[in-house]
């Protein structure tokens, strides 16, 4: 190892058990490595249903079908197969499809689809692009994803709710990725300090509902969720979801 590297495992280790927000001063200042934002981040999107049609069939409820996404320009992942989450706020008895989708970014092309069912009542799931190759998302190119609701009962080809975002996929080099396993499970910190939110999002969802009794978890998850303005979902619990193969 040489003194250069910013990411030692001794350094950080020292730097995160004395402060976190010093970590993260330091990991802003020394870190020579940290991958350059593009010309242009990502495009904000509507998170939450911009409007219901008139015939849905969908019920009311206190909370929207909603994406936990940053939407704030930087949703960022450095992930081939990188995972989504949503709340969604009916019971599989209440939902006739739901469908998530990822295109290019002109839209000429679908490179993922699935239906989703729900296995337990309403809450917050996670959707993970299956590890083929035909799926895999292109370093440094900007995709468009879709999670499409069709509510009991339903008439029509249309979608009763739609929601909608963008994720561009980014490079991550050796020094970098050597430096945020070097974190273990506060990997997430690292991601949030590098500006990659879509990836400071999904390690600390995992984190939290893996150990939903951690209060430094905690205390992260809901910061993080008043920090993307869905501070509304905090008390949610994670629930079963299954993928199934659309077929064409």
């Amino acid at each position: 190892s040489t003194k250069a590297s910013t990411y030692s495992s001794s350094e950080v280790t020292q730097s995160f058990s004395n402060n976190k927000s010093n970590y993260q001063n330091n990991l802003n200042k020394q870190n020579k490595s940290r991958p350059t934002s593009p010309p242009t981040g990502t495009p904000t999107s509507d998170s939450k249903p911009a409007t219901t049609r008139p015939e849905a069939m969908c019920k009311e409820t206190d909370k929207p079908l909603t994406a936990i996404n940053a939407n704030n320009g930087k949703d960022f992942t450095t992930s081939k197969f990188p995972t989504f989450w949503f709340y969604v706020p009916y019971s599989r008895q209440e939902i006739k499809s739901l469908e998530f989708l990822v295109n290019n970014q002109k839209e000429t092309k679908t490179i993922y689809k699935t239906s989703v069912q729900l296995l337990d009542k309403p809450g917050i799931i996670k959707i993970t692009i299956p590890s083929k190759q035909d799926y895999s998302l292109k370093s440094s190119k900007t995709y468009r994803w879709y999670l499409k609701l069709k509510c009991q009962p339903h008439a029509g080809n249309e979608p009763d709710q739609v929601i909608n975002g963008w994720l561009k996929r980014i490079p991550i080099n050796s020094k970098l990725e050597q430096g945020l396993n070097s974190l273990g499970n506060q990997k997430y910190i690292g991601y949030k300090a590098n500006n990659i939110w879509h990836d400071y999002i999904n390690n600390l969802a995992e984190q939290h509902f893996a150990s939903p009794e951690n209060t430094q978890f905690n205390r992260d998850w809901n910061e993080l969720l008043k920090a993307i303005g869905k501070e509304f979902v905090i008390q949610e619990n994670f629930v079963n979801s299954k993928q199934v193969p659309v077929q064409e």
